[in-house]
């Protein structure tokens, strides 16, 4: 009678095979939450620039916050010249950023520089003469970025996150 004993190694043969499936699940899984928070960084960087844009362009042309309000004879606030047009283009194309709500909001101060002007009107655009010289202008940028994986919406418990985005600058020329 022939007796058949199993050595260790070979009991051993189907382990790695199972090891490496295990892993590679779990491998996969971190690769994606790191292509999405890497995505996700990226998108954040560019709308952090959108917002200085912005910004930027309404402490020069502080009446011109979209291509529908012309405050004045002498501003042309078409696009590309009002703040909603930067502010979506400021990427150069890489970030889709035309879903993105742009808020606009205008701190108005006194001459000493701390109390708020009740004159200041909330939006101030369309009309430029309730803004000075010297009044701070807030950009606010809100954007839905969609998570790419389908298992990292499972775990964050939501297929969006809002990124927001603010800018400040000070008005230096008022038309």
């Amino acid at each position: 009678m022939l007796r058949f004993e199993k050595r260790p190694r070979e009991l051993e043969n189907g382990q790695s095979l199972v090891e490496m499936a295990f892993g590679l699940v779990v491998m996969l899984i971190i690769l994606a939450g790191v292509l999405d928070l890497g995505r996700l960084y990226f998108t954040f960087v560019a709308l952090e620039d959108a917002a200085g844009e912005a910004a930027l362009f309404l402490s020069i042309n502080p009446g011109c916050q979209s291509g529908a309000s012309n405050p004045g004879p002498d501003i042309n606030c078409a696009n590309p010249n009002n703040a909603n047009w930067r502010a979506k283009n400021a990427g150069g194309g890489i970030v889709n950023l035309n879903t993105t709500v742009v808020s606009v909001d205008s701190k108005c101060y006194q001459s000493d520089g701390v109390t708020q002007r009740t004159t200041c009107y909330p939006a101030a655009y369309g009309h430029a003469d309730g803004v000075e010289t010297g009044d701070v202008i807030e950009v606010k940028l809100t954007y839905h970025y969609t998570l790419m994986t389908p298992v990292i919406p499972e775990i964050a418990g939501a297929n969006t996150i809002d990124l927001v985005s603010q800018a400040t600058a000070v008005i230096i020329v008022v038309p």
